[in-house]
């Protein structure tokens, strides 16, 4: 039987440097439901690939909601004064993704699914072995009772490269 894994979300907010200082653990709450059952750690699930999902913070929010509500108002010289979706991705696109990138290709098993139109979401596959020791991270696997579906959760949050934290 075939199981799943859930992707994983993570929030991330870049800012410039290298990836070889030190890292900053980040406060995480965590609540399983009970139809959720925790399995035992094992070497053959650490090399599981699991899908993971970077969200980077927009640049120039603030001005596109001015913008937005400027194109809505009659009363307003920039009236139906509408952007293409390529000057508004030009405009809000993250300045760091690449920084982002470069890091998450440095991990050997790390391999890049997708990078969003606004490049503002990038989706990667990586073994759980990987996200534990390049995010100080404690994945645990989870079996739904019902389903048998795997999905796995850090027990301990994570740690970034300081240069990837919001300040």
């Amino acid at each position: 039987m075939i199981q799943r894994v859930i992707a994983i979300c993570l929030l991330f907010v870049l800012i410039s440097g290298v990836f070889s200082s030190p890292h900053t653990q980040i406060a995480y709450s965590l609540n399983i439901p009970k139809v959720w059952k925790a399995m035992q750690y094992s070497d053959t699930l650490s090399e599981r690939e699991i899908v993971l999902t970077f969200a980077l913070k927009n640049r120039n929010v603030e001005w596109l909601q001015r913008k937005f509500e400027n194109v809505n108002n009659p009363f307003h010289k920039d009236y139906e004064n509408y952007l293409t979706f390529e000057q508004i991705a030009k405009i809000t696109s993250p300045s760091q993704t690449k920084l982002l990138i470069d890091y998450l290709t440095s991990i050997p098993d790390c391999s890049v699914l997708n990078i969003s139109n606004h490049r503002n979401l990038i989706t990667v596959k990586m073994s759980v072995k990987s996200v534990n020791f390049h995010f100080n991270a404690k994945m645990m696997p989870f079996i739904h009772q019902e389903s048998k579906e795997i999905i796995f959760r850090s027990m301990n949050g994570f740690s970034l490269p300081l240069e990837l934290v919001e300040l």
